[in-house]
């Protein structure tokens, strides 16, 4: 009796966005991973060249595993490839990522569907006392962050109120998420 055939998965990764070192670190503990668990893994180093990644991709894969960060690998551009090639692959699909890299389209539909929206200030101001379990401060695309700022467990005091208002005049409020417990 024959062993079954090992599966084969393309990582891809680096990229063209800012956040192309990140994409290259995981994308080689994805790719060791993957190995460690059995796979036939072999990885792509992704460029603006569109036809070196398709010759990267033949033979084709069985999945491609997308270890890419922020454009072109978060925000449905590459989803959209891989399913013109008829490729499957790991992530969420071409809408999707799109929708979460694009803030206040994804904010419009979650209103739509009725979900909660944190807001910023007024949530905070809304809860006075409430202490903010983590704050990240990322930029909108095109100018994602390699490493986000966390604050953790500040009081809303007036000296963090204070940071908080300075925060919000520093960054796209539109990217600013908080959590309150």
């Amino acid at each position: 009796m024959n062993a079954p055939a090992r599966k084969r998965v393309a990582v891809l990764m680096g990229g063209t966005s800012a956040e192309r070192e990140v994409s290259l670190e995981s994308g080689r503990q994805c790719a060791e991973a993957l190995r460690e668990a059995g796979y036939d893994t072999f990885e792509i180093d992704v460029t603006a060249d569109i036809r070196a990644l398709l010759d990267a991709l033949d033979p084709r894969p069985d999945v491609v595993f997308n270890a890419l960060h922020g454009n072109f690998g978060e925000d449905g551009n590459i989803q959209g490839l891989l399913n013109l090639l008829d490729l499957p692959y790991t992530h969420s699909g071409v809408l999707s990522s799109a929708l979460a890299m694009d803030k206040a389209a994804a904010r419009a539909v979650f209103a739509t569907e009725g979900l909660g929206i944190a807001l910023m200030p007024q949530s905070l101001a809304a809860a006075p006392g409430r202490p903010i379990v983590a704050l990240t401060i990322a930029p909108q695309p095109p100018q994602r962050t390699v490493a986000m700022t966390w604050r953790s467990n500040l009081a809303l005091s007036p000296p963090a109120r204070a940071f908080l208002e300075l925060t919000l005049d520093w960054i796209d409020q539109s990217n600013l998420t908080v959590r309150t417990s």
